[in-house]
Order: C-alpha cells, then sequence, then structure tokens
C-alpha cells in the first residue's frame, strides 16, 4: 500500500510534497532544549574528564600513583578529536582545569582553539587587554590567562608585576608548568606553532610540540615562581610542594652568563638555613639541599645541613644518603685544608694555615656521626681513621725530611682541642709522624687529658647531683612531716645538711 506523510496530506491539491526552510529555521530545528543541552554539556564533559584523559598514555603514571589502573592507553591524538567533535558541549573551565592536572599539553591547546568561540572567553581577553585595570581572579579568566602567557612574558615590568599576580591567584587552577611551557621568551613564535599541530594533530611531528623546557635563564618563570613561592603572598600549598621547591632552589643556584645571581642566591638560602626565619614555610628536602650547596661551594650552609640530615630518624636510616653526606664532609675538610688566610670564613684565626672554624665543625660532625644512636650511621665513620687521613693531607710530599709542617702541627692542636679525648688519643697514636713531632705531641696529649678527666668528674658531679635531686623529691612526696622529722628520719644525726650547718660533719678519708 501507499503511504503518505503527514505534511503531504495537509497540503492542497497539486503543491509540492516538501517545502523548502531557511536556515535559521533549520537552527532552530536543530537546536535542543534547554534541559537536555545541560545534561548533554554535562555528560559530555564528565566523559571527558573521567574516562578519556585519565586513558591517555601521558597520563596513566600519574592516574596510577592515585590508584587508577588502565589496560589500554588512549592516544591524545584521539582526545584531541574528541573536543574537535564534541567541543561545543564541553565546560571550558572544568576541562582546563583537568588537563593541566594531567599535564596534557596538547589537548590544553586544543582546548583554547575552541575557547575563541565561547563568549565568556572573548570578554575575558578584552579585560586582560585592557590597561591600567585592576582585574581579581575568577574562574572564567583562566582561558585567557592561558592564551595572553606569550604576552605577558614580553611585556614591560609594570605589566608583568600585574599579570604575575594574577597568575598567581589563579594557582592552583592554572599549572605552574603551563606557565613554563607557554611563557617560553626564547622563542616568540613556538606559541603560534603549537597553536597550528593543536588544530592539525595527525600532521608529521617536527620537532615542535614536545615539552621542551624553557632556558634556565627564563625570568619570567623565574618571577612566577618566586612570587608563588613567596613567603608572605605565596600559597601554602605551593610552598609545600617538593617539586616545585626543588626546581626553584635549582633556578636560584644557577649560573647566569657564568655567575650565580645575589639576588636569586638569597632565595636558596631562605629554604636552606635554619638561619632564616622562614626556612620552616617550606618542603626541604636535605639531601637535595646539602646537594646544591655543595655546587655553588657554600661550605657554612653545607655543614649546617650535615647536622640536620645525621641528626633526622628519617635520613640517617638510608645508607646511600649517609654515605652521599660522608663524602661531602671529607669534601669539605679537604677544602678547608686548602683554604689560605684570605679565603677564610668569619670567625677563624688569621695566623692559622687552615679554616679553623669550618675544620672545627667538621670534627665535630665526625664524632656525631660516630655517637648516633642508629647503627647505619655510627657504624660507617671511624673518627680517628677520618682524622689519620686529614693528617696525612697536611704533610707536604715534597720535603724530604719528616719534619711535621706548621699545617700538621696546628691540625694536631685543633685535634687535641676539639675532638673527644678518646678518638685524639687514637689518632695520635696512628699518626706515622708523631715519633718526630714529640713538641707538638707532648702538649696536645696535656690537652687531651685534661679534657677526659673533666669530662669524667662533671660526669660523677652529675650522678651526685642527681641523687641529691631524687633525695630532695622523697622528701617532698613524705606528707606532712616537717624538715626536722625528715632529716631524723634519714639519718642519725639529723642529715649531712643540718650536720653542715651546725659544723660537725665528719668525712671519711
Amino acid at each position: 500500500g501507499m503511504s503518505i506523510s503527514i505534511a503531504s496530506a495537509s497540503l492542497p491539491w497539486g503543491s509540492p510534497a516538501i517545502t523548502k526552510k531557511n536556515i535559521t529555521e533549520q537552527i532552530q530545528d536543530l537546536e535542543l532544549d534547554s534541559h537536555v543541552r545541560a545534561d548533554t554539556c554535562y555528560l559530555t564533559t564528565l566523559y571527558f574528564t573521567h574516562k578519556l584523559i585519565p586513558g591517555m598514555k601521558s597520563t596513566a603514571r600519574i592516574h596510577h600513583s592515585k590508584g587508577f589502573i588502565s589496560s589500554t592507553y588512549l592516544p591524545e591524538d584521539e582526545v584531541v578529536d574528541f573536543i574537535k567533535t564534541y567541543g561545543a558541549y564541553l565546560d571550558l573551565y572544568t576541562c582546563l582545569v583537568c588537563a593541566g592536572d594531567a599535564n596534557a599539553e596538547l589537548v590544553t591547546m586544543t582546548l583554547l582553539e575552541m575557547a575563541k568561540y565561547d563568549p565568556r572567553h572573548r570578554q575575558a581577553m578584552k579585560g586582560l587587554s585592557r590597561a591600567n585595570v585592576l582585574l581579581l581572579y575568577e574562574p572564567f579568566l583562566l582561558s585567557a590567562l592561558l592564551e595572553s602567557l606569550p604576552s605577558f612574558s614580553r611585556a614591560n615590568e609594570r605589566r608583568q608585576q600585574d599579570s604575575l599576580s594574577l597568575l598567581v591567584a589563579a594557582y592552583p587552577y592554572l599549572k605552574p608548568w603551563q606557565v613554563k611551557s607557554f611563557a617560553s621568551t626564547d622563542t616568540p613564535d613556538k606559541y603560534v606553532t603549537k597553536r597550528k599541530q593543536a588544530s592539525h594533530p595527525n600532521e608529521p611531528d617536527k620537532g615542535v610540540g614536545n615539552k621542551e623546557s624553557p632556558p634556565k635563564n627564563n625570568n619570567f618563570y623565574y618571577k612566577y615562581l618566586s612570587l608563588l613561592l613567596h613567603p608572605e603572598e605565596g600559597h601554602d600549598t605551593a610552598r609545600q610542594d617538593k617539586s616545585l621547591v626543588h626546581e626553584w632552589c635549582i633556578l636560584s643556584t644557577s649560573k647566569i652568563n657564568g655567575v650565580v645571581r645575589p639576588e636569586r642566591l638569597q632565595n636558596f638560602v631562605a629554604i636552606a638555613s635554619k638561619e632564616n626565619k622562614t626556612w620552616f614555610l617550606y618542603h626541604r628536602d636535605l639531601p637535595m639541599l646539602l646537594h646544591l650547596s655543595m655546587q655553588i661551594s657554600d661550605y657554612h650552609i653545607a655543614t649546617e645541613l650535615v647536622g640536620e640530615i645525621i641528626t633526622d630518624p628519617l635520613y640517617c636510616s638510608d645508607l646511600n644518603i649517609i654515605s652521599e653526606t660522608l663524602s661531602y664532609i671529607r669534601t669539605i675538610a679537604l677544602a678547608s685544608l686548602e683554604c689560605d688566610d684570605d679565603s677564610q670564613s668569619i670567625g677563624s684565626s688569621l695566623d692559622q694555615p687552615f679554616d679553623t672554624s669550618l675544620l672545627r665543625r667538621i670534627i665535630l660532625l665526625f664524632h656525631m656521626m660516630a655517637t648516633s644512636r642508629l647503627a647505619v650511621c655510627r657504624q660507617s665513620v671511624k673518627v680517628p681513621e677520618e682524622l689519620i687521613d686529614l693528617l696525612e693531607h697536611c704533610s707536604e710530599e715534597e720535603e724530604v725530611d719528616i719534619i711535621p709542617t706548621e699545617k700538621e702541627e696546628a691540625f694536631v692542636n685543633l685535634i687535641s682541642e676539639t675532638a673527644a679525648p678518646s678518638d685524639a688519643l687514637l689518632t695520635l697514636n696512628g699518626w706515622e709522624n708523631s715519633a718526630q713531632a714529640s713538641s707538638v705531641i707532648i702538649p696536645s696529649l696535656r690537652t687531651s687529658l685534661i679534657l677526659g678527666a673533666r669530662g669524667g668528674m662533671s660526669n660523677e658531679i652529675s650522678c651526685n647531683l642527681l641523687q641529691i635531686r631524687q633525695v630532695r623529691e622523697e622528701g617532698a612526696d613524705s606528707g606532712d612531716l616537717d624538715d626536722n622529722e625528715l632529716n631524723k628520719k634519714r639519718l642519725p644525726n639529723g642529715g649531712i645538711w643540718q650536720s653542715l650547718l651546725r659544723g660537725d660533719v665528719q668525712i671519711d678519708k
């Protein structure tokens, strides 16, 4: 049988069966209902953030650490194609935040390509382009901030300061890696090329679009990190981020044109040294800080960090960290022996052939390691052997005779004054040149013995004081008895203190 459509049945005889609609009517027919459109945008965004991004190969490692395990990986190009097809239904802000969390650079660039069709994005771009206008960060500004990063990095100083405040306010939704990647000032055309690759992801890769690190002298990115990690104006979360603090310290100690900038070095010192009042605000990876302080030859901070490491059970129980720390101590000791009078640290004697203050700290650090409560640290060093090696280094091989040098004599005196008496005696006993150094050995032995005797006497006195304190505490706990009854109860003659007051105390000799 024949089937007649409702539309043709309503038409008069002889009229055409299909009428042609104009473009406006076609768009109205295709437009979704408001409720359906909201649900569609929500579901599309949910699929993007919970299925596509976690399934990307480049983000599998990140989500695996959070408990997400995926057997198959989705290529980034497929995610880009999804954005190009269904980008009109994606919530731009949510997707940008998700792509930033996943370190998905090409996806972020593709989302920014779609953002140019968003009226709120265009409005935000106009607001950012206005000069001398104070803007407070709001979520709809995120895409505009990412879009404007290349121009921010090439702006004047005042414009940069205003933009940096906005970028820091956008943390953690705007990620530091995005500032580092998009605001690179070394190649101005790099951003444009990335945008072209985002528009044509299937074109062969010509080396552009990879996550190349900007040069170490990227001033804009360093300024951003400095403001983000500022002790007052920065973010607490960022200051406790291990990777951010690590990168900031590396940039602060890196050489620019062969020189470490003093203003940058101050930022490193603010974290590494406890002499600075803001050190506790930051995540402090002590082995990393020690490594960087050795790179810049700041031995004062290095010895301070060594003291923290060997007293921290977390680091002190790690054999690799202890071995590396011990090698740094030996390096500092040898360097301090080579210091002449003009290069000595503050507080050392000018008439000494080495840095006395630094060597004294080294000897104390050896002693701290040897007396550590943890076996890993305690068994890693033998103080007499370390000191004997340093003594041998003080000798001058060019000398034909074996008379101790001035440096050897000065170091022997330092050992006797600083090292534990037992370590000093073992060191002098194992020194090969001790037979020809009686003039310095005898005074050094005398100094060590005096220090040992004083230490033993102080221990005995401490024991006696402890006993007296214990007796007094027992008397305080005995109730309502007065002092005379307590003394008579303890000793038949009323106690040692009453005897002393009467002057009839008897001491057995």
